[in-house]
């Protein structure tokens, strides 16, 4: 996980012309077994191989337990995504 400013995770891909990034990473591969708080332009489909993980997510915690799968777009804030977007890329636009 690759996070800089503003808590942005910086997605690579081995092929610009077809952007999927597909990784498996276990809890254990974090320090605490907690992945830090980010956002990205990206969307993030995470599937629980096994056992738990509690996700934060817009002031509320969501348990998933084996098999379920969670569907993240954008960082969830809504309207404020695409300013933030755009004003990381070096652009203005009117909010």
């Amino acid at each position: 996980m690759y996070i800089i400013e503003n808590n942005l995770e910086v997605v690579e891909y081995e092929n610009l012309l077809l952007p999927i990034s597909i990784k498996i990473r276990e809890l254990i591969q974090y320090k605490n077994k907690r992945a830090l708080c980010h956002w990205h332009d990206d969307i993030e489909i995470i599937k629980i191989l096994s056992g738990s993980m509690n996700f934060y997510i817009n002031g509320e915690i969501f348990r998933l337990i084996k098999d379920d799968i969670l569907i993240v777009c954008l960082s969830g804030r809504g309207d404020k995504d695409v300013a933030e977007i755009a004003r990381y890329r070096g652009k203005e636009i009117y909010e």
